[in-house]
């Protein structure tokens, strides 16, 4: 009898083990809160700890939506390398985040993920095919990084306004497409007060030149599309050179430039979207070339050539006063 009750507990013991055995291995787990961590069936859902060098642990596939989100007490994170996938958001204003050491596995960084923290170098791994539009925007102490072969899409804006950054590992210090017909980005810190974009290109990207501290003139050669917000608050640029070629110029394209004094519409422009003067306040005169046929300048604003939608005005021109034309319907 005594000898029975002796073994009872350890019975009982190995049935608990037994039992608990498939939770360790994950097998039929879907969630569990390794106290710093709230994860789901491999995807880390929320970040619950107090800060410094965060190491993810292993087995994580996903960083979710919001993850680490406006987390001030994180200063470094370490993914390991079964992330896969960091979603948008996911570590956005994250003011004080210096280092992000990426896993070898990653493939996808989604919007704003790393948007406003404080990165101060960077390197996207080789199994990185797509970077979304914003990604990495605003990181102002960022000074360099290095972009992966393997690379196939980067959206506009991924780096806008990091201000520090002076080079991507690419042509030059500037990103291209593939096909080397598309401007991607210039980095905004880069020296030089003049810029030549290359003969091949035909298309500058949205935010492409965003915030360009030092750039005071730019050359567009053959490019024919500018996309939106393409040279926005690029404070010293004064010059706009060889732009015969342009057919469209998007929305914002040049605003906040607010060294501007002068613009020509080139004479093959047939779209031209609003507000591309914007916070351009030192603009005094907008032409038109000879030849176009799309638009007119009457006073200092730009108008469609029936006068029926204003386009853009000198925000600069000296004069106090302004008649809107008795023909305009619409303002852009």
């Amino acid at each position: 009898m005594k000898k029975a009750m002796k073994t009872l507990p350890l019975a009982i013991a190995f049935a608990l083990l037994a039992a608990f055995i498939p939770l360790l291995s994950g097998g039929g787990m879907t969630a569990r809160a390794d106290g710093d961590f709230t994860i789901e069936n491999g995807v880390l859902k929320k970040y619950n700890g107090s800060g410094g060098y965060v190491v993810v642990p292993d087995g994580v596939k996903t960083i979710d939506e919001r993850a680490f989100y406006n987390n001030l007490t994180i200063t470094g994170v370490r993914l390991p390398d079964s992330v896969m996938q960091i979603k948008s958001f996911a570590f956005y204003a994250c003011a004080n985040l210096k280092e992000a050491t990426l896993p070898s596995d990653l493939r996808t960084i989604g919007t704003s993920a790393f948007y406003e923290c404080n990165l101060q170098s960077l390197t996207l791994p080789g199994s990185l095919t797509y970077v979304d539009s914003g990604a990495f925007g605003r990181n102002r102490a960022l000074s360099s990084v290095t972009i992966p072969a393997a690379l196939t899409r980067l959206e506009n804006g991924a780096f806008a306004d990091c201000s520090s950054l002076t080079a991507y590992s690419s042509v030059d210090g500037v990103m291209f497409s593939k096909d080397g017909t598309k401007l991607l980005l210039y980095p905004a810190g880069k020296s030089g007060a003049s810029y030549t974009v290359p003969a091949g290109v035909t298309e500058i990207g949205e935010k492409a030149f965003y915030g360009a501290v030092n750039l005071e003139s730019i050359s567009l050669n053959r490019v024919t599309t500018l996309r939106s917000h393409a040279f926005a608050s690029a404070q010293k640029l004064t010059g706009v050179n060889s732009a015969s070629g342009l057919t469209t110029i998007g929305g914002y394209a040049f605003s906040d430039c607010t060294a501007l004094t002068s613009f020509t519409v080139p004479s093959g422009v047939t779209t031209f979207q609003g507000g591309v003067f914007s916070g351009a306040t030192a603009l005094r005169t907008i032409s038109v070339a000879y030849g176009n046929t799309k638009f007119k300048v009457v006073g200092n604003t730009l108008l469609t050539a029936d006068g029926t939608t204003l386009l853009a005005y000198a925000e600069g021109a000296e004069n106090t006063s302004y008649q809107m034309p008795d023909t305009v319907k619409t303002v852009k």
